[in-house]
C-alpha cells in the first residue's frame, strides 16, 4: 500500500493513496489522480493550501466510512466547509444530519419553558421524547416557537439534565421524588427508572 505524506496548511499527515482516492468523485481523488499534476515538496509532503485543523476527521471518514467530529458548533461548521471544498458528498450528508441534531428546541411543558437540543431529546432512542421528536408524532411548534407537552414541568429539568449528562440528580422530598418517577415513567426513560429503583432499594436497608 503506497503511503502519502501531506502538509495541509502546516499540519502533517501520513495516509495511503487508497484512502485519498476512496471517494472517486472527490477533490482529493482528483488531486491524486492524473487530473492534477501534484508534486511533493522538498520534504516529501504534498502541500494543500487549506486549514488542516480538522483534516484528520476527513481522513478518518475516508478510512472507515464513520463520522467523528470536533466538539462545538463553530468547529463543526469549519469541518463542513472543508468537506465541501474536498467535495466528499457522504461526509457532507453526515455532517448535515449531525448539525441538525444540534438544533435548539424550545419546549413548553405544562407552562414551564425549556430550551435544549434535538440531540438531547433523542439521546434515549427508546424514550417517549425520542419518539415525539423523531417524526413518529405530528409535533408542531406553537406561535411562540415552543413545542407544547401537556405534562407537569415542575421536575422536567431533572429529566433534561439526565439526558444531557447521563448523571441523575433528584428533587428533594418523598412527594417530589414520586412525582419525578411518574414523569420518568411517562417519558419511558429506563435509565432514570433504574436509578430510582436502585435508590429506593438502598434506602430500605
Amino acid at each position: 500500500m503506497q503511503s502519502v505524506k501531506l502538509n495541509v496548511g502546516g499540519h502533517y499527515f501520513t495516509t495511503s493513496l487508497q484512502t485519498l482516492t476512496k471517494d472517486p468523485n472527490s477533490m482529493l481523488a482528483a488531486m491524486f489522480s492524473e487530473t492534477f499534476e501534484m508534486k511533493p515538496s522538498e520534504d516529501g509532503a504534498f502541500f494543500i493550501d487549506r486549514d488542516g485543523t480538522h483534516f484528520r476527521f476527513i481522513l478518518n471518514y475516508l478510512r472507515t466510512g464513520k463520522l467523528t467530529s470536533p466538539e462545538g458548533e463553530a468547529a463543526l461548521k469549519e469541518l463542513q466547509e472543508e468537506a465541501e471544498f474536498y467535495q466528499i458528498e457522504g461526509l457532507i450528508e453526515k455532517l448535515k444530519v449531525n448539525s441538525e441534531s444540534l438544533t435548539s428546541v424550545k419546549l413548553n411543558v405544562g407552562g414551564h419553558h425549556f430550551t435544549t437540543s434535538l440531540q438531547t431529546l433523542t439521546r434515549d432512542p427508546n424514550s417517549m421524547l425520542a419518539a415525539m421528536f423523531s417524526g413518529k408524532f405530528p409535533m408542531e411548534p406553537h406561535g411562540d416557537g415552543a413545542f407544547f407537552i401537556d405534562r407537569d414541568g415542575t421536575h422536567f429539568r431533572f429529566i433534561l439534565n439526565y439526558l444531557r449528562t447521563g448523571k441523575l440528580t433528584f428533587p428533594e422530598g418523598a412527594t417530589a421524588l414520586a412525582e419525578f418517577k411518574e414523569e420518568a415513567d411517562f417519558y419511558q426513560i429506563q435509565g432514570i427508572l433504574d436509578e430510582l429503583d436502585d435508590t429506593r432499594l438502598k434506602s430500605e436497608f
